[in-house]
Protein backbone atom coordinates (compact mmCIF):
# COMPACT_ATOMS: atom_id res chain seq x y z
CA UNK A 1 0.00 0.00 0.00
CA UNK A 2 1.81 3.35 -0.88
CA UNK A 3 1.59 6.38 1.21
CA UNK A 4 -0.58 8.50 -0.70
CA UNK A 5 -3.71 6.04 0.22
CA UNK A 6 -2.63 6.41 3.87
CA UNK A 7 -3.15 9.91 3.61
CA UNK A 8 -6.56 9.34 1.38
CA UNK A 9 -7.44 7.24 3.93
CA UNK A 10 -7.10 9.53 6.94
CA UNK A 11 -9.20 11.68 4.77
CA UNK A 12 -11.84 9.41 4.26
CA UNK A 13 -12.02 8.59 8.04
CA UNK A 14 -11.92 12.38 8.98
CA UNK A 15 -14.46 13.31 6.74
CA UNK A 16 -17.01 10.30 7.56
CA UNK A 17 -16.91 10.86 11.13
CA UNK A 18 -17.82 14.45 10.21
CA UNK A 19 -21.14 13.30 8.37
CA UNK A 20 -22.21 11.31 11.14
CA UNK A 21 -25.31 12.36 12.09
CA UNK A 22 -24.92 10.57 15.96
CA UNK A 23 -22.70 9.14 18.03
CA UNK A 24 -21.87 7.05 21.36
CA UNK A 25 -21.99 10.18 23.44
CA UNK A 26 -21.72 14.20 22.96
CA UNK A 27 -21.27 16.80 25.22
CA UNK A 28 -21.36 20.66 25.23
CA UNK A 29 -17.93 21.77 26.41
CA UNK A 30 -18.59 25.34 28.17
CA UNK A 31 -20.61 23.47 30.43
CA UNK A 32 -17.41 21.64 31.54
CA UNK A 33 -19.03 18.04 31.49
CA UNK A 34 -16.28 15.61 30.90
CA UNK A 35 -15.23 13.09 28.41
CA UNK A 36 -16.37 9.37 28.76
CA UNK A 37 -14.08 7.19 30.32
CA UNK A 38 -14.21 5.54 27.11
CA UNK A 39 -13.17 8.04 24.91
CA UNK A 40 -10.89 6.89 22.54
CA UNK A 41 -10.23 3.26 24.74
CA UNK A 42 -10.03 5.70 27.32
CA UNK A 43 -7.24 7.22 26.17
CA UNK A 44 -8.17 10.79 25.47
CA UNK A 45 -8.55 13.63 28.18
CA UNK A 46 -11.07 16.30 27.92
CA UNK A 47 -8.21 18.32 28.92
CA UNK A 48 -6.62 17.64 26.04
CA UNK A 49 -9.54 18.04 23.79
CA UNK A 50 -11.22 21.44 24.66
CA UNK A 51 -8.43 23.78 23.22
CA UNK A 52 -8.83 22.39 20.00
CA UNK A 53 -12.61 23.14 19.61
CA UNK A 54 -14.64 26.30 18.52
CA UNK A 55 -17.21 27.93 21.18
CA UNK A 56 -20.30 26.31 19.70
CA UNK A 57 -21.41 23.38 18.33
CA UNK A 58 -21.53 19.30 20.05
CA UNK A 59 -18.36 16.88 20.46
CA UNK A 60 -18.85 12.90 19.47
CA UNK A 61 -16.64 10.51 20.78
CA UNK A 62 -17.02 7.56 18.32
CA UNK A 63 -14.97 4.27 18.59
CA UNK A 64 -15.57 3.69 14.94
CA UNK A 65 -13.73 0.07 14.68
CA UNK A 66 -11.17 -2.47 16.99
CA UNK A 67 -9.37 -2.51 20.48
CA UNK A 68 -5.77 -2.26 21.08
CA UNK A 69 -5.68 -5.55 22.37
CA UNK A 70 -3.75 -7.21 18.77
CA UNK A 71 -6.48 -9.34 18.08
CA UNK A 72 -8.02 -6.82 15.29
CA UNK A 73 -6.10 -6.01 12.29
CA UNK A 74 -7.30 -2.54 12.07
CA UNK A 75 -8.49 -0.11 15.21
CA UNK A 76 -9.74 3.65 15.10
CA UNK A 77 -11.20 5.71 17.05
CA UNK A 78 -12.19 9.67 16.71
CA UNK A 79 -13.77 12.76 18.29
CA UNK A 80 -15.54 15.02 15.98
CA UNK A 81 -16.91 18.39 16.47
CA UNK A 82 -20.22 19.05 14.75
CA UNK A 83 -20.66 21.70 12.82
CA UNK A 84 -16.81 21.66 12.12
CA UNK A 85 -14.52 19.13 11.67
CA UNK A 86 -12.42 16.32 13.12
CA UNK A 87 -11.09 17.18 16.15
CA UNK A 88 -8.79 14.23 16.92
CA UNK A 89 -8.59 10.75 14.88
CA UNK A 90 -6.53 8.01 16.04
CA UNK A 91 -5.54 4.61 13.13
CA UNK A 92 -3.71 1.70 14.13
CA UNK A 93 -2.70 -0.53 11.21
CA UNK A 94 -1.04 -4.30 11.70
CA UNK A 95 1.35 -4.27 8.65
CA UNK A 96 3.99 -6.63 7.18
CA UNK A 97 7.86 -6.60 6.96
CA UNK A 98 7.37 -5.37 3.42
CA UNK A 99 5.22 -2.23 3.96
CA UNK A 100 7.36 -1.44 6.96
CA UNK A 101 9.70 -1.27 5.04
CA UNK A 102 8.51 0.72 2.00
CA UNK A 103 6.63 2.93 4.59
CA UNK A 104 9.84 3.52 6.34
CA UNK A 105 11.67 4.40 3.01
CA UNK A 106 9.11 6.81 1.99
CA UNK A 107 9.36 8.77 4.92
CA UNK A 108 12.75 9.06 5.82
CA UNK A 109 13.81 10.30 1.66
CA UNK A 110 10.40 12.75 2.26
CA UNK A 111 12.18 16.12 3.96
CA UNK A 112 8.74 17.66 4.85
CA UNK A 113 8.64 14.78 7.51
CA UNK A 114 10.26 15.60 10.63
CA UNK A 115 11.76 12.60 12.72
CA UNK A 116 10.63 12.01 16.63
CA UNK A 117 11.57 10.25 19.30
CA UNK A 118 9.40 7.78 21.02
CA UNK A 119 11.45 5.32 22.44
CA UNK A 120 13.31 2.12 21.81
CA UNK A 121 12.53 -0.15 19.02
CA UNK A 122 10.06 2.69 17.19
CA UNK A 123 10.36 4.98 13.94
CA UNK A 124 8.17 8.03 14.22
CA UNK A 125 7.90 11.04 11.97
CA UNK A 126 5.76 14.33 12.21
CA UNK A 127 3.74 13.89 8.63
CA UNK A 128 4.23 17.35 6.75
CA UNK A 129 5.65 18.53 10.37
CA UNK A 130 1.76 18.34 11.69
CA UNK A 131 1.16 15.03 12.56
CA UNK A 132 2.71 12.27 14.11
CA UNK A 133 3.17 8.88 12.43
CA UNK A 134 4.64 6.05 14.61
CA UNK A 135 5.52 2.34 13.35
CA UNK A 136 7.28 -0.24 16.18
CA UNK A 137 7.35 -4.41 15.50
CA UNK A 138 5.34 -6.05 17.81
CA UNK A 139 5.00 -9.94 16.98
CA UNK A 140 2.82 -10.64 20.28
CA UNK A 141 1.42 -14.13 18.36
CA UNK A 142 -2.23 -11.79 18.82
CA UNK A 143 -2.44 -10.78 15.40
CA UNK A 144 -4.60 -12.31 12.96
CA UNK A 145 -2.27 -12.77 10.31
CA UNK A 146 0.97 -14.04 11.40
CA UNK A 147 2.74 -11.83 9.31
CA UNK A 148 1.36 -8.84 10.13
CA UNK A 149 4.15 -8.22 12.65
CA UNK A 150 4.76 -4.87 13.25
CA UNK A 151 2.08 -1.89 13.69
CA UNK A 152 1.74 1.14 12.57
CA UNK A 153 -0.25 4.41 14.56
CA UNK A 154 -0.99 7.59 13.43
CA UNK A 155 -3.19 10.58 14.98
CA UNK A 156 -4.38 13.41 12.82
CA UNK A 157 -6.93 15.83 13.37
CA UNK A 158 -8.30 19.89 12.37
CA UNK A 159 -6.18 22.38 12.64
CA UNK A 160 -8.38 25.92 12.09
CA UNK A 161 -11.33 25.35 14.99
CA UNK A 162 -8.75 27.14 17.43
CA UNK A 163 -6.38 29.40 18.10
CA UNK A 164 -3.51 27.34 19.51
CA UNK A 165 -1.06 27.32 17.04
CA UNK A 166 0.73 24.31 15.12
CA UNK A 167 3.40 23.60 17.81
CA UNK A 168 0.73 23.26 20.33
CA UNK A 169 -1.94 21.16 18.33
CA UNK A 170 0.91 18.87 17.21
CA UNK A 171 1.77 18.38 20.55
CA UNK A 172 -1.70 17.54 20.95
CA UNK A 173 -1.43 14.80 18.82
CA UNK A 174 2.08 13.95 19.53
CA UNK A 175 0.42 13.29 23.35
CA UNK A 176 -2.28 11.05 22.30
CA UNK A 177 -0.04 8.76 20.34
CA UNK A 178 2.06 8.26 23.07
CA UNK A 179 -0.64 7.46 25.51
CA UNK A 180 -1.90 5.05 22.28
CA UNK A 181 1.60 3.40 22.10
CA UNK A 182 2.11 2.71 25.44
CA UNK A 183 -0.99 0.94 25.47
CA UNK A 184 -0.45 -1.29 22.58
CA UNK A 185 2.59 -2.54 24.09
CA UNK A 186 1.06 -2.77 27.38
CA UNK A 187 -1.63 -5.00 26.29
CA UNK A 188 0.36 -6.72 23.35
CA UNK A 189 3.82 -6.97 24.75
CA UNK A 190 6.06 -6.48 21.99
CA UNK A 191 9.36 -7.43 23.16
CA UNK A 192 11.58 -5.43 20.96
CA UNK A 193 9.90 -2.16 22.26
CA UNK A 194 10.10 0.63 24.73
CA UNK A 195 8.13 3.32 24.70
CA UNK A 196 9.68 6.54 26.34
CA UNK A 197 8.10 7.35 29.75
CA UNK A 198 7.46 11.01 28.46
CA UNK A 199 6.15 12.16 24.63
CA UNK A 200 8.52 14.03 22.98
CA UNK A 201 8.40 17.47 22.59
CA UNK A 202 7.53 19.14 19.66
CA UNK A 203 9.64 21.69 18.56
CA UNK A 204 8.16 25.29 18.10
Amino acid sequence: MRRDNGRLAVTALVTALVLIGGGLWAWKPWQSVELPASACWGLIEREEVRPLVGDEGKGIEREVFGDLSGRSTRADCGISWLPGATVVVARIFQIDESSYRSYREQYEADQRDLPIDFGAGVVGWLDDGLQPILMFPCDSGRQPLARNAYRQLSVAGDFYLSDLSATKRTQVFVDVAHRIAQEIVRQEGCPDVRIAERAPVVAG
